[in-house]
């Protein structure tokens, strides 16, 4: 029979870890081992430890190659250790809050077996605590912070967990004793400014973060500010403040731990004088007596108060209670150049006003005094007014000549077209005229083809053919008489003139006048084209007949067929319409007579 094994492991079996077993047979080797776990047995020499392997038994049998069994080993009885799991700190939360000077006391705790140890660190402070149990008697400020509890096995060393949590010292607010107004910090809680809105900075030193009031001097009146702030540093914003607001104001911080702490201010808040009041409202005094005026001024820093006008008398101060200062000073009215405009002039050193009262007589003085000093007022007190009114006026007489000269310009199309008007009609006359020498040219130069013929005709041919020339040969009258008229009408008709000289030229080489349309004589037309022959001769002129009577006239003259320059015109006419009567083919030809 083989010997007895002993079963061993190769470390302390731990919650969630591999133990592996090992059986020894001593002077056997090549042996087969079979392990028993509880009421299970396996030729694996490994467990997995769990939290119910408490108690179980573990042994081994071993085998050789002849089948022969030894005896069980040894038993070993499994006590699993185990942590440390699931640290807690007695405190829910991550942030434990004590108030300053407080005690605090704080518990760790881990699930371990067979045991842990507890140590607590403070890790800003880098101080350490032994024990499960964080204890400071009387917390400070400077106590809190982040602290770490850990917990070691007490087999296992280096098996440890930790667990922090933050300890948040609450303490009262209290002020520093620095304070910005402009750009740098100062301990001096004095401050002048001129009147307007002011922004200061202080520092506030709490926890947590605090709540901040202002108040007046007295503590009873709030003031409307506005609070920011970045970590400790507190911004205050005041509204418009004026000089009747200087004085100490009082700031109050408090967060709800402990006391509050306040810190006073004095703002020193500077203005020009303003809200003048003189009195008495009857600047009426009698002639030889006194005129005692006081006023009443806000101003920061105190005013000086001067007489405008060229007098010795002084402004003496009665009173000053905030700000507001009274001056009293006398006039005397010894005579009446005394009467008249006075200026009170109030300055500091932000600047000045002047105002101006009117003493006037009083009782049975001079009513033209009175009334001089009145128009004085009207002229001091109204003098905005009526240069307001100068004004006014000036911008109506301006806007007036603007328009006037607006409409001028808007009028000067309208006269201009009014004034081209006649000019245009002599344009277009003289368009019309031109239409008419152009229409006059046009005829003159058909007619310069059919003249031409009849200046190439033989110029005795010519006389000789002329109606008028034949009528007067015609008449049956002395042939003396008849003759010497032919002759003389031969002698002294213009023949060279009127061949050469044809209004063909003229026509062609100038434009021809109004004028000389009118006084152009008339072509006679060919081939009976005219329609009122009988009018044929009517515009030949008289002055080529002189000493001609006509029988039919009123005027006729006795020694009509005595006078040698007698014609008798109605024969030509008679054979001229003959000839149209009958239709004769053939051309006939004229000569112009003039």
């Amino acid at each position: 029979r083989l010997l007895k094994p002993k079963i061993s492991f190769d470390k302390y079996p731990f919650v969630g870890e591999r133990v592996h077993f090992k059986c020894n047979l001593f002077k056997e080797r090549n042996n087969s081992f079979t392990y028993y776990y509880g009421d299970e047995h396996s030729r694996y020499n490994y467990l997995d430890v769990t939290l119910s392997d408490k108690g179980k038994k573990v042994s081994c049998q071993s085998t050789n190659r002849n089948g022969v069994k030894s005896n069980f080993s040894n038993v070993l009885t499994l006590d699993p250790h185990y942590g440390p799991e699931d640290v807690k700190i007695s405190h829910t939360g991550n942030v434990y809050n004590v108030t300053e000077h407080d005690r605090l006391s704080l518990m760790c705790s881990a699930k371990c077996y067979p045991g842990c140890h507890f140590s607590w660190t403070d890790i800003q402070g880098q101080k350490t605590y032994q024990g499960y149990n964080l204890i400071i008697n009387k917390v400070k400020r400077l106590n809190g912070g982040l602290y770490r509890c850990h917990a070691n096995h007490t087999e296992v060393t280096t098996k440890t967990k930790v667990k922090d949590i933050t300890i948040n010292v609450l303490y009262s607010p209290k002020f520093n004793s620095y304070i910005k107004f402009d750009v740098n910090y100062t301990k001096s809680k004095r401050y002048t400014f001129t009147e307007g809105t002011l922004s200061f900075t202080v520092i506030i030193n709490g926890n947590p973060k605090s709540c901040i009031e202002m108040y007046s001097s007295d503590l009873n009146t709030k003031t409307a500010a506005q609070f920011s702030s970045n970590g400790i540093y507190y911004s205050i914003g005041l509204p418009h403040m004026s000089c009747e607001n200087t004085g100490n104001y009082t700031l109050v911080a408090s967060n709800g731990i402990g006391m509050s702490s306040n810190m006073t201010v004095q703002l020193n808040i500077l203005c020009k004088p303003k809200k003048l009041l003189i009195a008495p409202d009857d600047t009426h005094t009698e002639l030889g007596q006194e005129w005692i005026v006081q006023l009443s001024v806000v101003s920061n820093p105190k005013p000086n108060v001067t007489w405008v006008n060229s007098t010795s008398n002084l402004w003496e101060l009665i009173e000053m209670k905030d700000f507001r200062f009274k001056f009293t000073s006398v006039v005397n009215a010894s005579q009446l150049s005394d009467y008249g405009v006075y200026g009170v002039k109030i300055c500091n050193t932000i600047g000045c006003i002047t105002e101006y009262v009117v003493l006037q007589p009083k009782g049975k003085e001079t009513i033209e005094i009175s009334e001089t000093m009145d128009y004085l007022v009207y002229a001091v007190s109204g003098g905005g007014a009526a240069l307001f009114l100068i004004c006014i006026v000036t911008c109506w007489f301006c806007c007036r000549k603007k328009r006037q000269q607006n409409k001028a310009i808007n009028e000067q199309p309208k006269n201009k077209a009014i004034n081209e008007q006649p000019k245009n009609k002599a344009i277009n006359e003289q368009h019309k005229n031109k239409a008419i020498n152009e229409q006059a040219k046009n005829k003159a130069t058909n007619k310069q083809t059919k003249n031409k013929a009849i200046q190439e005709q033989p110029k005795i041919k010519a006389i000789k053919e002329q109606p008028k020339i034949k009528a007067i040969n015609e008449q049956p009258k002395n042939k003396a008489i008849v003759q010497q008229p032919k002759n003389k009408a031969i002698n002294q008709r213009p023949k060279t003139k009127a061949t050469n000289q044809q209004p063909k030229n003229k026509a062609t080489n100038e434009k021809p006048k109004n004028k000389a349309i009118y006084q152009q004589p008339k072509n006679i037309p060919e081939n009976g084209d005219h329609e009122d022959v009988e009018h044929l001769y009517d515009d030949i002129s008289l002055s080529y007949f002189p000493s001609v009577h006509y029988r039919n006239s009123e005027h006729e003259d006795t020694n009509a067929y005595t006078n040698p320059g007698y014609v008798n015109l109605q024969q030509p006419k008679q054979e001229v319409d003959n000839r149209h009567n009958k239709n004769e083919s053939s051309a006939r030809k004229y000569v112009n007579i003039k």
